[in-house]
């Protein structure tokens, strides 16, 4: 299995290496014929997409993407595509592939683990929306428990992406409220910059709203 660290990347058809670890990272870095230093994505569980697009642009660069796409290539170049390849995937991902078999091969593979996952996120971003939506809350909920429910929501949709802003939280807060909260959801609204207050100004302010009716 290659080593992560020193990966050689070819500059403009000769030889060309890549730096050992970066901040123990594993990334290598290649200097080439672009007359910058370059430094190769990491893979993670979540950027993929970018990954491959970045990888295919800096592949392409140092004459390697040929490996990645064509069945017949020389070995050194196979290899020098591989260990490029290992160098920018965790260990653990490593670990679970085949170091024998070809870049091309392996690009596959881990495309398609990729998508699989990608998949897998992109049907709980929309259940979790599904939740988001159609919450409401019950009339003898209180408003802390309520909004603790929503901001686990929205704090599992941002950990895969899918960012809220503070103003469309409080947004949703207030329509989700039951119709005995009205007096203080218009009282809030009328007297407080909805827009430039944060979750917790909300729930200070709502409290305030309710001891006064």
């Amino acid at each position: 299995m290659p080593r992560r660290g020193a990966v050689p990347v070819p500059e403009a058809g000769e030889g060309s290496c890549v730096d050992g670890d970066r901040a123990n990272m594993g990334v290598p870095r290649a200097t080439g014929t672009l007359g910058v230093s370059t430094t190769f994505p990491t893979l993670s569980r979540t950027n993929y997409p970018l990954w491959a697009k970045r990888m295919k642009i800096l592949l392409e660069a140092y004459g390697l993407w040929s490996a990645v796409i064509e069945d017949d290539v020389p070995r050194m170049r196979d290899r020098l595509a591989m260990a490029t390849i290992f160098g920018t995937i965790p260990e653990d991902l490593q670990l679970q592939l085949d170091e024998d078999k070809s870049s091309k091969e392996t690009w596959e593979t881990l495309r398609v683990m990729n998508i699989g996952v990608a998949r897998v996120k992109q049907t709980r971003i929309h259940a979790l929306k599904r939740e988001y939506e159609n919450l409401k809350m019950g009339k003898d909920d209180l408003v802390v428990d309520f909004v603790g429910t929503l901001s686990r929501i929205v704090s599992e949709m941002g950990n895969l992406g899918e960012k809220l802003t503070e103003g469309d939280v409080i947004g949703r807060l207030l329509q989700a409220t039951p119709t005995k909260f009205d007096n203080v959801t218009v009282a809030i609204e009328q007297f407080c910059d909805i827009k430039s207050m944060s979750l917790e100004e909300l729930v200070g302010s709502w409290k305030m709203q309710e001891d006064k009716l």
